[in-house]
């Protein structure tokens, strides 16, 4: 394989971990969504349920935030490997 397909192979790489950043981004939106519909909806309840809910949308978040870390560590690495060839 040529150089140039490598590169062009990481850069591809790239784009695609741009996409999976863009829908982790979209995953956060739509989890604060839900969240705040919940909370909303429930405010008045004595219910545990809405609560475990809401925990969870939360959690659904912070995975979408970890997410979105690893896939910038991701393409920083392989933008790094891309200047060394």
């Amino acid at each position: 394989m040529s150089i140039a397909d490598t590169k062009a192979q990481l850069q591809q790489a790239i784009e695609e971990g741009e996409n999976a950043t863009s829908l982790t981004h979209e995953v956060k939106d739509k989890a604060e969504n839900a969240a705040q519909a919940v909370t909303s909806a429930t405010a008045d309840s004595s219910v545990n349920r809405p609560e475990e809910a809401v925990g969870l949308y939360r959690q659904a978040l912070d995975r979408a935030e970890e997410a979105q870390a690893a896939l910038a560590a991701a393409n920083d690495a392989v933008r790094e490997y891309m200047t060394t060839i």
